[in-house]
């Protein structure tokens, strides 16, 4: 008698043989887009890389890569890409057992490990981490900096950190988050620029400044096409490190910057002054693993950040309705070094990634 394998009887053991390493073979292709570089990621030989995608090609019954023409490199097949995404969620739910039975075998944790990158801005971690280094009873706490806000979701889901601090949205069903802050762009200028002395920026004013601004991470790209869209184009007359370095930029006159609200320095040089309200925003949150959860000492970071990010925001919202009490609808046309401006242009206000 023939078994029925779509009766729910019994269950489908042909994927039995697909094993760890034959998903991260491809996952690390996959990044890398050749055999070769796989290899060297892994620490295998070529050819086992090779022979390890022919396995799991043969068992899951479909082709994963195929070559590039006139060149050495490999792309995913459409199949190829839909069992990418479920090996990651693999490699991240056993990252996860991983940690848990760490923790489990050690019985304590021995650090908090918070993961963040440039642009969420080094004043608002440091104050949402003072109460940790006050408690001479916690957990101690390290904080590890990613190259850009990909990789550090990828250290989440892989548990090489407990929390990260990042821009939404996370699209990663892995993870969970909770909100902090929405942080709105900046304009930074000298002191003694005519500019620094207006209640606001309107959209069409930004035309024709020198502008600094940060590095091309998603959340800037978003930022920046969010205004090309309302036709408001940017002169990005150069890129820079966040923070200090980027504002020693703007004291020296090199143009003005224009940055996310938190990650502004204060310096008695120079002025920060806001856009009008219609400005694109991004949406900052701490985010976690999912089917890890919290423990106490991530639990009570999380609730100490989400009360800071209440509180930044109501400090962001009494300097706007000192500076601008009614946001109006129609605001007096800014002027740029004592010239006047175009007239506004609207904007929608987003959450960018």
């Amino acid at each position: 008698m023939t078994r029925n394998r779509d009766s729910g009887l019994h269950p489908n053991t042909d994927w039995f043989g697909v094993e760890v390493r034959h998903l991260a073979a491809l996952a690390a292709v996959a990044r890398e887009g050749s055999f070769g570089g796989a290899a060297r990621r892994l620490g295998y030989t070529q050819s086992a890389i090779s022979g390890q995608i022919a396995t799991l090609e043969r068992i899951v019954g479909a082709r994963m890569l195929h070559r590039l023409r006139g060149a050495r490199g490999v792309e995913l097949t459409p199949e190829g890409r839909v069992l990418l995404r479920h090996a990651e969620t693999i490699s991240s739910q056993l990252a996860a057992a991983r940690h848990d039975l760490g923790s489990l075998v050690h019985g304590r944790r021995e650090a908090l490990l918070i993961g963040t990158f440039e642009t969420f801005g080094p004043h608002f971690l440091a104050e949402a981490l003072r109460p940790c280094a006050e408690d001479h009873g916690a957990v101690p706490v390290e904080v590890r900096r990613a190259a850009d806000g990909t990789s550090l979701l990828r250290q989440l889901e892989e548990g090489a950190i407990d929390l990260a601090l990042a821009t939404l949205p996370l699209v990663r069903p892995t993870l969970a988050s909770r909100v902090l802050i929405r942080d709105t762009f900046v304009l930074v200028a000298r002191a003694d620029d005519p500019i620094a002395a207006e209640p606001y920026v309107e959209l069409g004013s930004l035309s024709g400044l020198r502008l600094i601004c940060g590095d091309p991470v998603p959340s800037q790209c978003a930022f920046e096409a969010s205004l090309a869209a309302v036709d408001v184009q940017l002169s990005v007359v150069m890129r820079h490190e966040l923070g200090s370095p980027l504002q020693e930029l703007v004291r020296a006159g090199v143009g003005c910057g224009l940055v996310p609200a938190v990650s502004v320095v204060p310096d008695d040089e120079l002025a920060v002054v806001p856009l009008e309200a219609t400005a694109p925003a991004r949406m900052l949150a701490v985010a976690w693993h999912r089917e890890r959860g919290l423990d106490g000492a991530a639990e009570r970071f999380v609730a100490r950040a989400v009360d800071l990010g209440a509180v930044v925001e109501e400090r962001m919202r009494a300097r706007r309705d000192e500076i601008d009490p009614a946001v109006p609808d129609a605001p007096v046309t800014a002027r740029r070094h004592g010239r006047p401006v175009p007239a506004r242009v609207p904007g929608t206000t987003v959450a960018s990634a």
